[in-house]
């Protein structure tokens, strides 16, 4: 295993002012899947080595959480989500990154400038749309155009005169 950082631990996730996080009081070991994903994100020895400030922590606090909701299972309870794996060096960062993500069910997106960790866990809306956001009616559609549709008919041919079956036929096909 190794320790990683868990900003759920501080008071400001990902370090005062985006530095680095080092405080030895909020690194430790752990099978949490999001967490092993913001080290490896932020690890500049065998990871990409982001720099904290480009991590979106609130993500990471919230990807944690739902990997770390106790579920039951027979014989009693465990963490919803758990990474117990091995990463090789001689990877790439993309493979070691999906290695680690499959874990949780989760994806990693670049957006505005940060990296954002989603689990495979419901998250709330942020967002409501209504009437007022559509450019125009709604329309639905029942079934495709017929000049989008692709049809094909396949026949087999005998010739009676070589009384032969597949082997010497021949076969058509015609385009509808």
């Amino acid at each position: 295993g190794k320790k990683v950082y868990d900003p759920r631990l501080e008071v400001t996730a990902g370090g005062t002012a985006g530095a680095s996080p080092t405080n030895s009081s909020y690194i430790a070991y752990t099978k949490n899947p999001a967490l092993c994903v913001c080290d490896y994100l932020m690890n500049s020895s065998f990871g990409l080595g982001v720099a904290a400030a480009k991590i979106d922590w609130a993500a990471i606090i919230t990807a944690a959480d739902g990997c770390d909701v106790s579920v039951s299972v027979p014989g009693g309870t465990e963490a919803r989500f758990e990474c117990n794996g091995v990463l090789f060096g001689t990877d790439p960062h993309r493979k070691n990154i999906t290695k680690l993500l499959s874990g949780m069910n989760g994806n990693l997106v670049y957006s505005n400038g940060k990296y954002v960790v989603h689990a495979g866990i419901h998250e709330a809306a942020t967002e409501t749309l209504t009437e007022d956001d559509l450019t125009g009616a709604i329309t639905v559609k029942t079934s495709i155009e017929r000049s989008a549709r692709f049809n094909t008919v396949k026949g087999l041919f005998i010739d009676p005169s070589t009384s032969m079956w597949p082997s010497a036929s021949k076969a058509i096909s015609r385009k509808l």
